[in-house]
């Protein structure tokens, strides 16, 4: 948005987002804020994101000195559509992978996050499937174990890798482990012991903010990655190292050719969820339609919430 509208880039962190990350500039907008006192504000409505007048503000005007943009969700498809930005976008990322570009120009990790890798590295350059487990999400539901989990993603691994050599890393929110490792006897599989799935981070994932960052290098410096359908972490890893992912659809599966355990995504792109059938109660109608023309409109409507 800030590249497409002329606008200077700023962080305003809810968290301590600087202790995980080394921005290439400063974008720490408390430094900033008091420049734009008098500055016009306004909160970015995503719906308006497809607007050609760059009107995306909820106010009356809809245009503002200064955007404010929130968000839980990758809504950058919407800026794809945007018919004053189609041939822009299309031309400077032809394969799609906007994220992977923007990202890696912008952030690394901090050398906090390298220092608490650091014991992983020799494994993680032969690392051939890394794969992130999410169970704790209500759709789901109570009656699966981690057994079954590891079960799951040891056959997606196994199709993944054949004979190539490499070894297993297992970024999850479950005890699963050790039943990977039994599993994968031919493989070594590891882990990083940062995670402690006992205690709940401010998100109310398991471990803390660190080893969360900590995974997500690590996962991103395998060369496959399989994710939870549904789950935003892994997807920012492999979208960062440019990854196309596989995504495992955790449920029930007795009918498998009309309910399939996994798919594979078309780019390393992070998924907007909200475009999903299951999950399309706060897009506009013309949104929607605006979407309908996006290139991988298909594969965005498959996402799980």
């Amino acid at each position: 948005m800030a590249m497409v509208t002329d606008r200077i880039f700023l962080l305003q962190p809810n968290s301590e987002i600087f202790d995980y990350l080394d921005f290439n500039w400063d974008v720490d907008w408390r430094k900033y804020a008091a420049n734009y006192n008098h500055a016009t504000r306004c909160t970015v409505d995503y719906n308006r994101l497809i607007r050609p007048d760059f009107a995306w503000c909820n106010s009356a005007n809809g245009t503002a000195d200064v955007l404010q943009y929130v968000s839980r969700d990758y809504e950058v498809p919407l800026l794809e559509v945007n018919p004053a930005l189609t041939s822009l976008l299309s031309r400077l990322f032809p394969e799609g992978n906007i994220y992977h570009h923007l990202a890696t120009h912008l952030f690394q990790p901090s050398q906090l996050v390298l220092d608490s890798a650091r014991p992983y590295n020799s494994l993680a350059q032969q690392c051939l499937v890394g794969m992130q487990i999410r169970s704790l999400k209500p759709v789901h539901g109570a009656s699966i174990q981690p057994w079954d989990f590891a079960k799951q993603y040891v056959n997606i691994t196994q199709g993944v890798a054949l004979s190539h050599p490499g070894r297993v890393f297992v970024a999850a929110d479950a005890p699963v482990f050790t039943h990977i490792r039994r599993m994968l006897p031919q493989r070594r599989v590891w882990w990083a012991n940062l995670t402690v799935l006992d205690r709940a981070n401010a998100g109310f994932n398991p471990g803390s903010d660190l080893s969360a960052f900590v995974d997500l290098y690590l996962l991103a410096q395998c060369k496959h990655i399989i994710l939870t359908a549904g789950s935003s972490f892994g997807s920012l890893a492999s979208g960062y190292s440019n990854v196309v992912p596989v995504y495992a659809i955790v449920g029930n599966h007795s009918r498998p050719y009309f309910n399939p355990t996994f798919w594979k995504g078309l780019t390393p792109e992070p998924m907007m969820y909200k475009y999903g059938v299951q999950d399309r109660g706060g897009m506009s109608d013309s949104a929607r339609e605006a979407m309908a023309c996006h290139p991988r409109a298909t594969e965005l409507e498959q996402l799980h919430p």
